[in-house]
C-alpha cells in the first residue's frame, strides 16, 4: 500500500493487532499510508487490514496520448492528488525468531473519481480511450501487496 517501491513500519499494539504507516513511490508520484492490521489468530496467520492512503499527483507530466481528433500527440497535464481507502486480507507466513513473509490482496476506493487530472492547454480535447487509460492509471483498484516485515 506504499506504492511500487516503498517501506513501512508497524507498530505491535498487542498480539492480534498491529498500526501501521509508509511512504513510498508510485506511478501518481509520491505516496503514504496509514493502516489497521487485526490478525485473529495471531501475527504469523491470515489478517485483514484497512487504511487510508494519500497519491501526491504529478506536476508537468506529460504522456503521448489520444486526441478526439484521431491524432496521438504529446499532452501536458498536472496528475492531482488522489486519496483512497482500502481493505486487504493477507498472509504472514513466519521467517526466522520473529520476522515475517506475507502476501496481500484487496481493493483500494479513490475518494475523488471525477477531478483527477488537468491538461494545460483548455483547448485539448482526450478521446474516450484516452480517457479511460488515465482512470486505469489513476489511483485505487485492485490490490496485490508482497512484502517482508523485519522486527527490530
Amino acid at each position: 500500500m506504499v506504492g511500487l517501491l516503498g517501506a513501512q513500519i508497524d507498530f505491535v499494539a498487542t498480539e492480534k493487532l498491529t498500526l501501521g504507516g509508509g511512504l513510498g513511490i508510485s506511478s501518481w508520484g509520491y505516496k503514504y499510508a496509514v493502516n489497521l492490521k487485526f490478525y485473529p489468530e495471531g501475527l504469523y496467520k491470515y489478517y485483514f487490514k484497512v487504511g487510508y492512503s494519500q497519491n501526491s499527483g504529478l506536476e508537468e507530466f506529460e504522456t503521448e496520448l489520444e486526441l478526439e481528433s484521431g491524432a496521438t500527440e504529446p499532452v501536458m497535464m498536472d496528475l492531482k492528488p488522489v486519496g483512497n481507502l482500502f481493505v486487504t486480507a493477507g498472509w504472514a507466513w513466519k521467517m526466522g525468531k520473529r520476522n515475517r513473509f506475507f502476501l496481500e490482496g484487496g481493493y483500494a476506493f479513490p475518494l475523488n473519481t471525477d477531478d483527477y487530472y488537468q491538461l494545460y492547454d483548455d483547448n485539448v480535447r482526450l478521446s474516450e480511450m484516452s480517457e479511460q487509460v488515465l482512470r486505469i492509471m489513476r489511483p485505487g483498484g485492485l490490490v496485490v501487496c508482497l512484502g517482508f516485515n523485519i522486527a527490530i
